[in-house]
């Protein structure tokens, strides 16, 4: 017997006598077995009643029951605000997931809007779903686009090319947020050790523990000159020049005197913090511009002053230069005077 390749219908012969009408009855099985097929399978459509997050649809005719595979198409109300469900025809509430799984997130489904989804024996899974993230422009490189929950995007992340080699300073420095194709690199260095910095200082959080106590020695290294001349008319003792040490030991103070007019004289003194110190000095005049020199050592301690004054005997007038403080290694000192 003949059949039709595709749903086996079945033919008559031309030789067939008389008509076998069990044919036509077969083959009116077979077409109405698939056009139930057809319907079940077909999309069906109805207008959303619902809320914004709970769905409520009604299709004519009425579903008999949720079958796996089985598609509708509704026509949103209201702009969802979160998680959704659907009711169809009062048969049970179902959650309507995204294709990964998840729940819709605000925004997805919109106002008089048209969307397809499909039973998987669980849920419904929307259908078409597009883009989905929730990125923005400025997590997308500069002329990017990406579509998201919220729609198409086009990025706005500029593109700073290599990320360059950064060398820390006594100044911040910043590198601008955006897209780097390379590592950006801080330089370090291995001697940036707690034993390598003065105890109590911060660099770069890492805190010194480096005990350094400068003990000064007297020696010939300048650490102060005063090359001007100071002079003062004065037979009251008159501040020269003035020096506070930050170091505590033994340093070498030098020193240059002069007193104009050989029947003059005049005195010299060194003090420390407003006392006098060392050995008192009196300069007799002599021709003009002829210096004498002297040198003291003289104990001292972290924030001492170091003076010397002078003072006019007969009229004279006292000058002196080349005020000097003399370490055998140069530590910090802060001038005053």
């Amino acid at each position: 017997m003949l059949q039709t390749a595709n749903y086996g219908f079945k033919k008559r012969e031309l030789i067939d006598s008389p008509p076998d009408i069990t044919l036509t009855n077969s083959n009116w099985d077979i077409i109405d077995e698939e056009l139930k097929k057809n319907a079940d399978n077909a999309v069906k459509y109805a207008v959303d009643t619902g809320s914004a997050n709970a769905k409520v649809v009604t299709l004519n005719p009425a579903l008999e029951g949720y079958k796996e595979g089985m598609a509708i198409a509704f026509k949103n109300r209201l702009q969802n605000t979160g998680a959704i469900t659907i009711n169809i025809n009062g048969l049970g509430v179902k959650s309507i997931l995204k294709s990964n799984g998840n729940d819709l997130t605000s925004g997805n489904l919109k106002a008089d809007s048209i969307y397809t989804i499909r039973y998987n024996g669980t849920s419904f899974i929307l259908q078409g779903e597009g883009g989905s993230g929730n990125a923005l422009a400025s997590d997308l490189l500069s002329g990017k686009t990406a579509s998201t929950d919220a729609g198409d995007i086009i990025g706005t992340m500029p593109n700073r090319g290599a990320g360059g080699t950064v060398t820390p300073s006594t100044v911040n420095q910043t590198k601008e947020a955006g897209y780097y194709s390379s590592p950006i690199i801080i330089i370090g260095d291995m001697d940036l050790i707690p034993e390598n910095i003065r105890a109590g200082t911060d660099i770069f959080g890492v805190i010194g523990t480096l005990d350094w106590t400068y003990v000064a020695t007297p020696g010939d290294e300048v650490l102060f000159t005063s090359p001007t001349a100071s002079h003062t008319t004065s037979s009251s003792w008159t501040l020269h020049h003035d020096v506070e040490v930050n170091f505590d030991g033994l340093v070498r103070v030098k020193y240059a005197t002069y007193v104009s007019s050989t029947d003059r004289s005049g005195n010299y003194q060194l003090y420390k913090n407003g006392v006098p110190v060392g050995v008192l000095r009196t300069v007799s005049g002599s021709s003009y511009e002829s210096y004498t020199g002297y040198a003291e050592d003289m104990i001292v301690s972290k924030g001492d002053n170091i003076q010397l004054y002078a003072k006019g005997n007969n009229n004279g007038q006292p000058r002196s230069k080349d005020f000097k403080i003399c370490v055998a290694k140069n530590p910090i000192a802060t001038v005053i005077n």
